[in-house]
């Protein structure tokens, strides 16, 4: 791993977010010098070189968010949640997928998680499966 892998990958973080494990900011690493970059790539080559990572790095914290601006606060069940992941893992995250996007390879039928696929376009093909095989007044099952 180099300063200019990293460096690439800093210039791809969005701008603004935050880091739930050490309270930075990705504005701490889009903004910062060179020497930053060398010394995070020497410390994810350690990480690899070793095989360990530490749980800060892959762990996340999770923030409640209301799903409206209207809904009942004390339920649970109006509440989604958003990952706040370590900016460090982001990074290599990053890099690996600039190294290696080449060689990974998904199934067509992957909707979520994948670039211009989306969840509507599964539901639409869910719906057009079912059209095919109930319009002669067959029988489909759906197990989600």
């Amino acid at each position: 791993m180099s300063t200019g892998d990293v460096l690439s990958a800093f210039k791809l973080l969005k701008a603004g977010k935050g880091d739930g494990s050490f309270g930075l900011s990705t504005y701490h690493f889009i903004h910062a010098c060179e020497e930053l970059g060398t010394h995070v790539a020497m410390m994810l080559s350690a990480l690899l070189v070793h095989g360990f990572a530490p749980a800060d790095m892959v762990s996340c914290t999770l923030i409640p968010i209301p799903k409206g601006k209207n809904v009942n606060t004390t339920d649970s069940a109006n509440y989604r949640d958003t990952a706040l992941s370590s900016i460090f893992g982001k990074v290599f995250h990053l890099i690996f997928l600039n190294k290696f996007s080449t060689y990974l390879c998904t199934s067509e039928l992957q909707f979520g998680f994948k670039r211009r696929h989306s969840t509507n376009m599964c539901t639409m093909v869910l719906k057009e499966t079912l059209v095919y095989y109930t319009v002669d007044g067959g029988t489909a099952f759906c197990t989600l």
